[in-house]
């Protein structure tokens, strides 16, 4: 995946057709935010985790051209990326899980509800939140966010 900017438009690429963007964020619009428990994060991050195909790290290039384009934006880089990392994080347990799951269909139905709430519990483990918390604060400095 690749970003390019042309024009003030924000194109995002997958490597192999660099002729139609498979999304598009007009430059002036790059500083939208949204609110989460207080905290302005990024509305576009936002979105793009959301997409079954983003790659992990092109959020991070995106926020690093926010950033120069608009630098004196009010997003909240730190809680923006929590929300990224421990959603890389829970769909990485999710899917480890899975992996290793081999069972009839009553009982992966039973064991998915037994998951949902296992994740729910495990969004609001301390001890989580503050490796993701040590995370993001690499990465930020990493990507040049802080």
């Amino acid at each position: 995946m690749k970003i390019e900017i042309k024009e003030n438009i924000v194109y995002l690429y997958k490597e192999e057709d660099r002729e139609d963007p498979i999304y598009s964020i007009r430059e002036d619009e790059l500083g939208e935010t949204l609110d989460s428990n207080g905290h302005k994060i990024s509305d576009w991050v936002n979105q793009l985790l959301q997409k079954t195909w983003i790659e992990y790290h092109i959020l991070y290039d995106l926020a690093r051209i926010i950033q120069k384009t608009i630098p004196n934006n009010s997003i909240d880089w730190f809680n923006t990326f929590c929300i990224v990392e421990k959603n890389y994080y829970l769909n990485h347990v999710k899917n480890t899980k899975e992996l290793g799951s081999t069972v009839d269909t009553n009982l992966s139905q039973f064991n998915s509800l037994q998951e949902a709430i296992k994740r729910g519990i495990e969004e609001q483990n301390d001890i989580i939140n503050n490796h993701i918390a040590e995370i993001v604060e690499s990465q930020l400095v990493k990507y040049g966010l802080k």
